[in-house]
């Protein structure tokens, strides 16, 4: 992940959870887990993976735990 003020910074998928669905919409959100080193706001970020490529998620704090900082993104997908 890139952020303006620390650079490239590492995050790890910890948790992915169903949301909601309806006949419309698919909602699901991403847990990551951050370092306790570099805090991050909310806000856009860049994403890169090896496999899937880059990607810009908006990301949100939901927590500080005792090994890390915990970061959430929500999707909703609509079902055609």
């Amino acid at each position: 992940m890139r952020h303006p003020h620390w650079g490239n910074v590492t995050v790890e998928l910890v948790a992915v959870s169903d949301l909601r669905e309806t006949p419309r919409q698919r909602m699901f959100s991403l847990v990551f887990r951050g370092d306790l080193e570099q805090p991050m706001e909310q806000g856009l970020f860049s994403m890169t993976h090896e496999k899937m490529g880059t990607e810009s998620l908006f990301l949100v704090p939901i927590a500080r735990e005792a090994d890390g900082f915990r970061y959430e993104a929500v999707f909703n997908n609509l079902v055609q």
